[in-house]
């Protein structure tokens, strides 16, 4: 259905499958997924390269201070032979400080790509392109919670830290992945729209994207009409609850005027 990609999202960092190189870091020992643990952050710098601050990296991160990275030597046109030795000063993290500090002529000497792809290999968890993968499978669209352009560009985010890998959906099948797992409302307008026949991701997005805040719309006058029929009936049986004199005056009067107007009959006699 969709064949082109919505972004061009492509992340430098991959899982090294040099053996050499996982021989030469094989010491570095991997951080563990924890619940309790803070993950690390990046805060760009108007002046200065990117700070990675201390803590658990994950792979959304990564990207993140990635892109930064380029921002920065963009910004200031620092040459690549430079780059590395350019933004180590901003990496906080005491786990790759360490690192750092073990290798420093050997890392600072390296190309950002590789640079990144090794630091991704040592400090993203062993699984991270499992559950990567996982999340965006299991991820369905809850209209309570968000909309569908927000859950359809979280999905492709995630897809997009799967670059370079074997995980990594093709945009017709992530195309799919989406449409499955829609809620029913939505799913019922696609069916008699032109959706089905885009032959792009971004298309096929932004169509979808079009029919549903017009569903919600919908929904939206809906309820309000609702509303506002269930508030006039609770003033209407609240005033006659709280004014129950009037309809106590109708009975009375009503009563009265009965007894006015009656005149009895005379008593029959015997032969009659």
């Amino acid at each position: 259905m969709c064949q082109q990609r919505v972004l061009q999202c492509q992340p430098s960092f991959t899982l090294s499958s040099d053996s050499s190189s996982d021989d030469q870091h094989a010491y570095i020992q991997r951080k563990p997924l924890s619940t309790m643990s803070t993950a690390t952050t990046v805060k760009p710098m108007s002046r200065k390269a990117p700070i990675l601050t201390n803590g658990d990296v994950t792979p959304s991160i990564m990207m993140e201070f990635e892109n930064a990275c380029y921002n920065f030597f963009e910004a200031k046109s620092v040459p690549q032979e430079k780059q590395v030795a350019f933004i180590l000063p901003g990496i906080r993290d005491l786990h790759i400080r360490n690192w750092i500090t073990t290798d420093h002529p050997t890392i600072v000497a390296l190309p950002l790509a590789y640079f990144m792809s090794q630091l991704c290999s040592n400090y993203l968890h062993p699984n991270w392109e499992d559950h990567v993968h996982d999340e965006i499978l299991n991820s369905h669209l809850d209209p309570n919670k968000e909309s569908f352009w927000a859950w359809s560009q979280h999905v492709i985010k995630l897809n997009c830290l799967l670059w370079d890998t074997s995980s990594i959906f093709d945009d017709a099948t992530l195309c799919n992945q989406l449409n499955t797992h829609l809620n029913d409302g939505l799913k019922e307008c696609i069916k008699h729209s032109e959706a089905k026949k885009e032959k792009t991701l971004k298309s096929w997005i932004n169509v979808v994207h079009r029919l549903d805040k017009t569903h919600t719309s919908k929904n939206k006058h809906h309820q309000e009409l609702i509303e506002e029929t269930f508030n006039k009936r609770q003033n209407i049986n609240n005033n006659a609850f709280h004014n129950p004199s009037h309809c106590n005056n109708t009975s009375n009067s009503n009563t009265n005027s009965s007894t006015s107007t009656f005149t009895p009959l005379p008593l029959l006699l015997d032969s009659e």
